[in-house]
Order: structure tokens, then C-alpha cells, then sequence
């Protein structure tokens, strides 16, 4: 486990627990057991590509983590993400959209 990811466990935690808790209901259980097995899996690819190969590939596509999130969360768990929530996205894809073709140039 990389320490930004037991950083954010140490905070994460006691802030839900303080709020009454972590309850999901039973039939997102499975999905969240995919989701955190697709995760750590994802994080073992992106060590492996940072240890192997050119990192400004790896880095472009871990830039794009969070646009990821919000995408799967609109599409699957039909969140709806506030007007600035949807700016940042938005600049996230054409930023880094711009960096690739310049680098891939």
C-alpha cells in the first residue's frame, strides 16, 4: 500500500466514523469489493509501467484517475456532479488531451 493511500485511510476513517459511520446497503457490497480489487490492480499496473517503461506515458494516464471516477460515477451510480465538479473534469480531459498530443508529437 503506497503511503498517500494510508494517509488518506488515517484521515478517511475517523472523519466517517464520527459521522455515524460507513453504511452501504447490502447490494453494493459486491460492487465495492470490484471496485476496490480493480483499484489495487490499477495501482500495481501503474507501478509496473512507472517501473518499465517511459514515465510521461504512465504519468498521463494516472493524471486521468479522478476524471475516471467521476465518469464511471455519473454513468453507473447516476451521481450528479455539481456544475464545477463537471469545469474540473472538463479541464482535466483538455489538459491532458493537449499535454498528449504535444508529447506525442
Amino acid at each position: 500500500m503506497s503511503a498517500s493511500r494510508l494517509a488518506s485511510l488515517l484521515v478517511v476513517v475517523p472523519l466517517a466514523l464520527a459521522r455515524g459511520g460507513v453504511r452501504l446497503p447490502r447490494t453494493l457490497l459486491p460492487w465495492v469489493f470490484l471496485a476496490g480489487l480493480l483499484e489495487a490492480v490499477a495501482f500495481l499496473a501503474l507501478a509496473t509501467a512507472t517501473a518499465l517503461g517511459p514515465v510521461s506515458v504512465a504519468a498521463v494516464v494516472t493524471s486521468q484517475f479522478a476524471t475516471f471516477g467521476v465518469i464511471l460515477g455519473v454513468v453507473f451510480l447516476k451521481e450528479r456532479p455539481t456544475p464545477w465538479q463537471m469545469v474540473g473534469v472538463a479541464s482535466t480531459i483538455g489538459a491532458v488531451s493537449l499535454l498528449a498530443g504535444v508529447g506525442g508529437g
